[in-house]
């Protein structure tokens, strides 16, 4: 929510009507309509635009929902180690993992790796997440080592 939170300009109105404003709810329990029948806020299906205030505060309290336990940190530092990755928090914790997977959005630039990857393949020049494993190969002998700024969200 941080790029229509903090990127957006004060007073926009979103695109897309409110039927296709919902966020990913499989159950359609927690849907901008019911959102805004509890908030007060006006809601038509289609016709009506949805204010950027409002969509910020549904997502909210989406979140505060569906994942009232989020922790929200900045990973600072990915380093590749043995079978896997190290990341480094901006809290300074550390912690290993097999995979990661990077969802910056649109605001965030990622600064380029210090050793030149065999491949880098991202969702905005490709438009769709690949088959990993046969796609991505990096040496154990190719440091990689992004230095970012994007919020770490990830479920036990």
């Amino acid at each position: 929510m941080a790029t229509w939170r903090d990127h957006m300009p004060a007073g926009m109105f979103l695109k897309s009507d409110g039927f296709a404003s919902n966020l990913s709810d499989p159950d359609k329990t927690y849907t901008l309509q019911r959102y805004c029948e509890q908030a007060g806020e006006p809601y038509d299906h289609t016709g009506h635009c949805v204010g950027l205030q409002t969509f910020c505060a549904y997502g909210l309290d989406f979140q505060k929902q569906c994942v009232p336990d989020l922790e929200q940190k900045w990973v600072t530092q990915i380093d590749l180690s043995p079978g896997g990755f190290q990341l480094k928090l901006d809290n300074g914790e550390e912690f290993q993992a097999r995979n990661v997977v990077l969802a910056v959005g649109v605001t965030v630039k990622l600064t380029e790796p210090v050793a030149p990857v065999a491949l880098v393949v991202t969702t905005v020049h490709r438009g769709f997440l690949p088959d990993l494993a046969s796609s991505v190969t990096v040496s154990d002998a190719t440091p990689l080592r992004c230095e970012v700024r994007t919020p770490l969200i990830w479920s036990a």
